[in-house]
């Protein structure tokens, strides 16, 4: 059963979007990382990996690694085998379920913002990778995690989602105190909200960022990389 803040993503028009999103629709905050970790990459696994487009992107970055992927909405998984039947594909919440293989990359796309739980999905992740970690995050000048449905969120046809955004140095404190990280890396430039999305006043401008993480014996090294006003707005 799909928790009621994920049925947003049950939508059709939802679904429909991510079945016809293109390797030239990912982000920034999405992509950044993904040339200098490549040619270290020979499995992939995507999670929230809906209609399985982010293999598109791989292909485009020159990436030939196999691809799983993981969505919890059953019509996003039966797209994604007909689409790619050379790939693998499970139905489930990365959360709450086994997985046969580890993978030298773990990938979440635009999840993190959207999951309560999401400090379960990074352990989870690392709990799956052999490597590399990638994910992407809002940050805003927030005193804490905003972790509030009903004053930050995405609404679409009367389905709500969260919408998170997390403070930066809280953050990375709790990734720094994750053990068996190698490597801290944050990409992050400011972002307008879309038309989807409310955020509370006075939190603006928002920062996409891209982080990842190599597993490794720590304490983690750190390289943080904001645009200027990226790092006016979380205190960088």
């Amino acid at each position: 059963m799909i928790d009621d803040h994920f049925q947003l993503w049950t939508n059709k028009s939802t679904i429909s979007f991510y079945t016809d999103k293109s390797a030239t629709q990912f982000f920034p905050s999405e992509t950044h990382f993904l040339k200098s970790v490549g040619a270290d990459v020979s499995s992939v696994l995507d999670v929230g990996c809906a209609c399985g487009r982010f293999r598109e992107l791989l292909i485009s970055l020159g990436i030939a690694a196999s691809f799983s992927g993981l969505d919890i909405v059953p019509e996003n998984i039966e797209t994604a085998r007909r689409l790619y039947p050379d790939c693998t594909f499970f139905i489930g919440d990365a959360t709450a379920m086994d997985l046969p293989e580890l993978y030298d990359l773990v990938n979440a796309t635009g999840v993190f913002q959207h999951v309560p739980g999401f400090a379960l999905l990074l352990r989870r992740m690392l709990a799956l990778s052999r490597r590399y970690v990638l994910f992407d995050v809002k940050f805003a000048a927030v005193d804490d995690h905003l972790v509030n449905i009903e004053c930050s969120y995405s609404e679409k046809e009367g389905k709500r989602a969260y919408f998170i955004c997390l403070n930066f140095q809280r953050f990375l404190e709790e990734l720094q105190a994750i053990p068996g990280i190698a490597t801290i890396s944050v990409y992050g430039y400011c972002t307008p909200r879309n038309q989807y999305t409310v955020v509370s006043p006075g939190i603006e401008p928002l920062v996409s960022a891209g982080v990842l993480l190599t597993k490794g014996d720590g304490p983690a090294t750190v390289a943080i990389e904001f645009t200027p006003e990226a790092g006016v707005a979380v205190g960088r």
